[in-house]
């Protein structure tokens, strides 16, 4: 039985007390309800009212203004009122449509944030004063990084990596709601009334006590919040957007002054109190009394912020491991609070009030009132907004003595959510929420009612023969059989041995039940972790199981534990032992399966036809199991073919008899990706942070992971034929390991070896990999696919230099009929003039221009040679090397070459045809 079925019994032993010895009869699960409107009306409501918002996605036109959609949605609703005395096909019908032109009317009307304008116009980097109220501040820890852009490398702070360096000092994070800024002129300067919300990272060693809801005025450097402009790849800019921020910045000044609120809102009120209760388990992991306790049994720093995130869903001071290990073993959620989390929370709180001897009503409202409590003191963020609607829907329902159907709470809870933000829908949270929620109630659930769940159900009160009149044949039967087979065991005292067969009935069922319901939310989340998170996770079966049989302990002793905490910590103490042991088992168990091989494949994002499809077959097997046995058996047989869908080979999406070069938008660095016309495809660098190969190994950032990956998958693309490194610096080289560990290309192509660290673990890693390792030269020809391969530069008797240099690069054109381009990675002056005097042919219709558009590269002999149609330079905005230089530009002019620059444009597509014509895109037009 299901947690909430036992809940349900429970209940009902309490509301009839005379019936107390017949709880849970077996009659009352004899039967399984079909899904038809009149048992599940809202989820019919809410499956049309989602169709509503989604047209309104797919089929919005300019000319449809909101009071034309509110007039149209009103007259279909009138419609649907006259027809609810009509035939039941016709109201339904008008029914149907009513609901989705209220979701379309709803999607019309949404509020949705508008950038600050007013206040971006002020992102100049001036250093300007600001007057604003705190609205919230977070410390960062030492393994995480700031917020700041480091060489055109941005993120939010709850990602999983956040920018691309580590704090040499404190810093603090400040979101400060703005009162008033400088405008500043030649002549005068004056501080002038401004709305809007701007993201401080300061940096100080010493910082003054700041609060939610202090006053301050700060002199600072406001800027534009910059992201990556490629598909695919998230998107700071509208992150922050969501959050209410408009603009950004960065200070290492002290603030002039700061006036303390006496009386603090709610809001700041709330935040206060989480941030309290996040100091407790702090202090108590810096107690001297839990610093002395065996490593086994003490709570460090690193599990303080476990329990915080799974407590209070803080997850700024996670590890980077400890995150890498859960989302590895798609065991991400036990540190997000959600549905797992609030509903322990309820249904501890109500056992509880019950085991006190309050009543069902007290109890269920007591529930609801602290459940919604615990709900406002993890921030209330959108995950804990669906779980705590979702549970207060059930607990309503169990108030007012409704029949529950999952399925129909469940569509009470998506249309609740949704008519408040319609825009969720194609949230992500949103649909693994409503997808879990399917997968359990509306898949595993009647294949177990289908299965053993009757025969565990029927083995209760197992010595009651008079239960067996009220019972199918077939499980009577199974009564009778387990009272013969017990008056064989134990012929003096059958009764005990016929208790004891049954409690391992139901011990066996529940142990199925567990691992159906996680066959079956894993099966069923494979869809959104291929597409959100590219991701599919083999062993999070087994993970999961273990550590679903733990959390509840674990849940609870770290509820204790908070509590004592408040108290002292050598009170604490006991609890702390026991909470450390649990947490330390589960993160030993997820560390090792994370370890094992093939436990993490990363996945291309699949295609539109691909998801269709697999909704199509989930809608059926959801509809087929609430059926006759016949139609429960077709869904049985749906089932692998969902498995199989998941794991069919996705096609990349690519252009067929055309040449492909497109550069990725990795800010400040280089990343080219090429395909050939018959479907090979080609890696060229993988960007990185600017700099020498050791501060990219410092780096916390990875650009190989958060942006050329995700563009990648976004293309279809789930193995390269070949990677190509041009040379050994930082912004090419710095997120070559892990596109490598992604999509294990067949072979890496190098230049020139070198010493730098990063490199030689590169070369182990494709070595390990068992991937081919060619060197390559000036004069060297490689037929690749329909397309030819010729190596321009380095020269075979050139010496590279103790370290890596920009001649070092990797120089190539590759060539199909009459459409070629050049890629000449950072390649300065000296390898052009050797590129010259090789004599090879130069000319082609696309350059990559050399090391992102400086001085030194692009010499106007070489540019002469080349005579490209279009160019492309590969930079980050506002870089601090200037690049591209104007002289640069104005020679690309000159030479009546187009030029696109990625940090203007963003991912820049050129296609090339057999003819030499060339067809552009980009992402920003």
């Amino acid at each position: 039985m299901t947690t909430w079925e036992r809940w349900i019994d429970v209940q009902d032993a309490e509301a009839s007390p005379h019936h107390k010895k017949y709880v849970g009869h077996p009659a009352r699960f004899s039967a399984l309800d079909s899904l038809v409107f009149r048992t599940h009306p809202l989820f019919f409501a809410a499956l049309c009212f989602a169709t509503g918002i989604t047209s309104d996605r797919l089929l919005i036109s300019r000319w449809q203004t909101a009071a034309l959609r509110v007039a149209c949605t009103c007259l279909l609703v009138t419609i649907a009122w006259f027809c609810s005395s009509r035939p039941s096909h016709v109201r339904l019908l008008a029914l149907g449509v009513a609901w989705i032109a209220l979701g379309w009317t709803c999607a019309s009307l949404e509020m949705r944030p508008q950038p600050q304008t007013g206040l971006q116009k002020y992102a100049d980097g001036l250093r300007r004063d600001v007057d604003g109220t705190v609205q919230n501040i977070r410390r960062l820890r030492s393994n995480e990084v700031a917020d700041e852009e480091i060489g055109g490398v941005e993120m939010a702070p709850d990602q999983e990596i956040s920018a691309s360096r580590k704090i040499p000092q404190d810093q603090w994070v400040v979101d400060l709601a703005m009162g008033a800024v400088e405008d500043v002129t030649p002549d005068v300067s004056k501080m002038v009334a401004m709305d809007g919300v701007v993201r401080i990272t300061m940096q100080n060693t010493v910082m003054p006590e700041l609060l939610c809801g202090d006053q301050l005025r700060i002199a600072l450097r406001l800027r534009l919040p910059q992201g990556f402009r490629d598909p695919g790849v998230w998107q700071y800019p509208e992150y922050l957007q969501g959050e209410g921020v408009g603009v950004r910045a960065s200070s290492r000044e002290l603030p002039r002054s700061v006036h303390h609120a006496n009386h603090a809102s709610l809001a700041c009120g709330l935040l206060r109190m989480r941030k309290w209760a996040e100091e407790r388990i702090e202090r108590y992991a810096r107690s001297k009394v839990n610093v002395r306790m065996p490593q086994w049994f003490r709570v460090t720093e690193t599990d303080a912020g476990i329990f915080n995130a799974m407590l209070l869903g803080d997850r700024s001071a996670l590890q980077r491991g400890t995150r890498l290990d859960f989302e590895r073993t798609g065991s991400f959620h036990l540190l997000v609070v959600a549905g797992l989390h609030v509903g322990l929370v309820a249904w501890g709180v109500y056992s509880l009030l019950l085991w006190l001897r309050c009543g069902r009503t007290t109890a269920t409202l007591a529930t609801m009132f602290l459940t919604s409590g615990y709900a406002v003191l993890t921030g209330f963020g959108l995950p804990v907004q669906r779980a705590l609607w979702m549970t207060m829907v059930f607990l309503i329902a169990t108030l007012f003595a409704r029949q529950r159907h999952a399925l129909n709470a469940l569509g009470a809870s998506a249309l609740g959510m949704l008519i408040v933000a319609p825009s969720s829908l194609f949230e992500a949270g949103f649909q693994m929420t409503i997808l879990a929620v399917i997968a359990i109630a509306g898949i595993a659930l009647p294949l177990a009612q289908h299965s053993f769940l009757p025969y565990a159900r029927a083995s209760r009160a197992i010595n009651v023969i008079a239960w067996d009149a009220h019972l199918a044949p077939v499980l009577a039967q199974f009564r009778v059989s387990l009272r013969m087979v017990a008056s064989a065991l134990l012929p003096r005292n059958p009764q005990i041995a016929a208790r004891a067969l049954a409690r391992v009935v139901r011990g066996s069922a529940w142990l199925l039940e567990l691992v159906l319901f996680s066959a079956m939310a894993e099966l069923i989340m494979s869809l959104p972790m291929m597409i959100y998170f590219h991701r599919l996770t083999p062993f999070a079966l087994p993970a999961n199981l273990i550590c679903i049989v733990l959390i509840p302990f674990l849940m609870g002793s770290l509820a204790i534990l908070f509590v004592l905490a408040c108290v002292g910590a050598p009170v604490a103490a006991p609890a702390g032992v026991i909470t450390a042991g649990l947490l330390h088992a589960v993160t030993a168990v997820l560390h090792r399966v994370s370890l094992a091989h093939g436990a993490d494949w990363r996945v291309a994002e699949p295609s539109s036809l691909h998801v269709v499809a697999f909704c199509i077959l989930m809608v059926a097997t959801v509809w087929l199991l609430r059926g006759s046995c016949k139609a429960a058996w077709i869904g049985v047989v749906l089932l692998p073919t969902m498995a199989a869908l998941i794991l069919w080979p996705i096609r990349p999406r690519l252009s067929p008899e055309r040449l492909e070069m497109t550069a990725v938008d990795v800010g400040q660095g280089d990343s080219i990706f090429v395909a050939s016309p018959d479907g090979h495809t080609m890696l060229i660098d993988a960007g990185g942070p600017v700099g020498t190969a050791e501060m990219a190994q410092s780096s916390h950032y990875d650009v190989g992971e958060e942006i050329v990956s995700p563009y990648l998958w976004s293309r279809g693309v789930s193995q390269l034929d070949v990677m190509v490194l041009t040379h050994a610096h930082g912004d090419h080289m710095g997120g070559m390991s892990a596109v490598l560990g992604n999509f294990h290309p067949r072979e890496l192509w190098i230049s020139v070896d070198s010493n730098a660290p990063q490199f030689r673990a590169l070369l182990q890693q494709a070595t390990h990999m068992g991937i081919h390792v060619r060197r390559l030269h000036a004069g060297d020809a490689i037929g690749w696919g329909q397309t030819q391969v010729q190596v321009l530069s380095p020269a075979a008797n050139y010496s590279p230099g103790s370290m890596p240099n920009n001649n070092d690069s990797l120089a190539m054109r590759i060539t199909w009929q009459k459409a070629s381009f050049l890629l000449e990675g950072d390649a300065e002056a000296p390898s052009e003039e050797a590129m010259l005097k090789s004599g090879q042919p130069l000319k082609s219709s696309v350059l990559k221009v050399g090391h992102h558009g400086s001085r030194t590269s692009t010499t106007p002999p070489f540019l002469a040679a080349v005579a490209p149609a279009y160019a492309v330079i590969s930079d980050g905005r506002d870089n601090r090397f200037g690049h591209p230089r104007m002289e640069i530009l104005q020679r690309l002019q000159a030479a009546r070459s187009h030029t696109f620059r990625t940090d203007m444009v963003g991912a820049t597509t050129f296609l090339l045809h057999a003819d030499g014509q060339v067809e552009t895109s980009s992402s920003v037009r």
